[in-house]
């Protein structure tokens, strides 16, 4: 039997995300994400026409519903026929800031990025110059 789309979209995202695929088996509605990820609650959805607005609004209240004070809740599109890495991805205004943007409303580098709401200490430059050594990244 082939694996209907929709579980496929979920699958492969969940590997794009390095996260991991829940089943559907045994949930309801806002019980748990699409997906198991420290840092999102992702809520994909697979269509072969994408819908309006108001489908968007109910995807981001399941993806609420499931997330933890910690995650970001998260609605990944992904359009039937297209490459995974293209679908779109949709957070609240109010996420997308307290994430990605400081207070004089410049993105954040991508280290402040990886920080956890917790305010966990900072690396140094030099430390992730040495932890990209180590992994084989900087030569």
């Amino acid at each position: 039997m082939t694996e209907k789309g929709w579980k496929r979209a979920e699958r492969v995202i969940a590997e794009m995300l390095h996260g991991k695929r829940i089943p559907v088996s045994g949930r309801q509605r806002g019980d748990s994400a699409d997906i198991d990820h420290p840092d999102l609650s992702p809520e994909v959805k697979h269509w072969k026409v994408v819908p309006g607005y108001a489908f968007y609004i109910d995807a981001m209240d399941q993806a609420k519903k499931s997330s933890n004070a910690y995650q970001v809740p998260i609605v990944v599109a992904h359009k039937k026929g297209t490459p995974y890495g293209d679908s779109m991805v949709a957070m609240s205004l109010n996420d997308f800031t307290a994430r990605f943007l400081d207070d004089d409303g410049r993105l954040k580098t991508k280290w402040t990025q990886m920080d956890s709401p917790d305010d966990v200490p900072r690396l140094t430059r030099s430390d992730y110059i040495l932890e990209g050594i180590k992994r084989g990244e900087l030569c």
